[in-house]
Parts: C-alpha cells; sequence; structure tokens
C-alpha cells in the first residue's frame, strides 16, 4: 500500500487522501512509498515470469509429443504390407522371411541376387512370402473363434515324426535347423500354430458339413483383405 507522511505533522496518510487525517495539511502531489518489504514487491513479477516459463515448456514438450506421434504413425503406415481384418502384416516380418530363405537359397546356390532374374526371383518370393502371411492370419483368426488348442506332447510327438520321417537324430535336427536359420523354440512354435489350424480347419469342415478344401475356400473369400502398394 502506497503512503505518504505528511510534511507538516508527520502523520501517514492514505493513498486516496488528499489532506493529512491529523492537521488537514495539503499532500496533492507528494511522491507516494511503497511501504511493503521488497521481496513482497517483487514476488508477483517473479511469479508471472516462471508461470510463463512454465506455460512455454509445456507447450514445447506437448508440441514435441504431437510431432512424434504423427511421424511414427506415418512411419507404421508405410511399412503396413496388408491388413486382414483390420489386423495389421509389416513389411519387415515379411523381409525377415525373405532374409531367411535368401541365406537358405545362397548356401545351396550360386543365384546372383543383383541381376534381373535375381532381383525378380527375390520379388516373386517377397509376394508369395506376404501371400502366406494373409493365409496364415485369417486362419490363425479361426484358430481364435474355434477355441481349440494344442498340448505340448503333442508338439512333441509332431516333432518326432518329422525326425523319424528324415532319418535325423537331434544333434543332425538341431544343425539342420541352425542352417535354416532357425531354433529348436522357433520350430515349437511353428509347428503348434500347424496343429492349431489344422484342428481348426477339421472343426470348421465338421461344423460347416464341407470338405475341408471347400470351408478354406469361403474362409478366404469371407475375409477382409486390404493389400497394400509394396514398399520401395
Amino acid at each position: 500500500m502506497n503512503v505518504v507522511n505528511c510534511p507538516y505533522c508527520g502523520h501517514d496518510a492514505g493513498p486516496e487522501e488528499e489532506f493529512c487525517p491529523e492537521c488537514k495539511g495539503n499532500l496533492t502531489n507528494l511522491e507516494r512509498r511503497d511501504q511493503r518489504p521488497p521481496e513482497a514487491r517483487q514476488a508477483p513479477r517473479t511469479g508471472r515470469r516462471t508461470a510463463l516459463l512454465v506455460l512455454v515448456v509445456l507447450l514445447g514438450l506437448a508440441g514435441l509429443a504431437v510431432a512424434g506421434y504423427f511421424f511414427w504413425q506415418h512411419r507404421d503406415q508405410q511399412d503396413v504390407a496388408a491388413r486382414v481384418n483390420d489386423e495389421k502384416i509389416y513389411w519387415r516380418d515379411v523381409d525377415a522371411k525373405l532374409d531367411t530363405f535368401r541365406k537358405m537359397l545362397l548356401a545351396g546356390d550360386k543365384t546372383d541376387f543383383q541381376s534381373p532374374e535375381g532381383k525378380q526371383l527375390m520379388q516373386d518370393l517377397r509376394n508369395r512370402i506376404l501371400d502366406s502371411l494373409i493365409q496364415e492370419k485369417i486362419l490363425m483368426n479361426e484358430v481364435t473363434r474355434s477355441h481349440v488348442s494344442v498340448s505340448a506332447e503333442e508338439v512333441a510327438e509332431r516333432l518326432a515324426g518329422v525326425k523319424k520321417a528324415r532319418g535325423l537324430t537331434d544333434q543332425s535336427f538341431e544343425e539342420l535347423l541352425q542352417n535354416h536359420g532357425l531354433t529348436m523354440e522357433d520350430f515349437k512354435k511353428r509347428t503348434q500354430r500347424e496343429l492349431l489350424v489344422e484342428k481348426a480347419i477339421e472343426k470348421g469342415a465338421r461344423e460347416t458339413g464341407l470338405t475341408k478344401d471347400a470351408w478354406l475356400e469361403r474362409v478366404f473369400s469371407l475375409a477382409n483383405v486390404q493389400v497394400l502398394s509394396p514398399k520401395k
């Protein structure tokens, strides 16, 4: 609060008073002084500066978050190869499988993948891998709907059958998997999916009275599939 000392009697007068309440002296045009402590006088300005700084920082962080969201969303959209019933298949998954096949081909063939023929071979293989992933996605959706399950014993039995059919020991089978860029756990998961799909097909064909091929054709025709432009 701004006050003034009366020059005539020394009495304090308020900020709006033109005459001293004690001696009635004229106080017009006298300099008023702020009796608040220094820290109180500076607090409002400092508080406003701090609040403004915080607001600017928060707005900056919000801007970065929004920009980051749209950047990753755009990057995600660019990597989508296909949509199957609103589920996405990514080019990175296609190319991961393609890389596995390329290594397999390199191990047993001398194909020049930089030649026009080699590039066409890889493109055709890439398209076939995408088709297989689309079919797998459709069938795994049917697995979920049919509520079928596979036990660890069934997976082990199928694994033993594969080894027996090929005349492989445990060690030679693991070496074969390694040559194909796979681990035993990878093969077990793949086997589990195969068994789940087989059970879903059998159940679907039985419940609809269709042959397995007719049931598969029906399932594929009803699926909502959108294949996007290939990523360069």
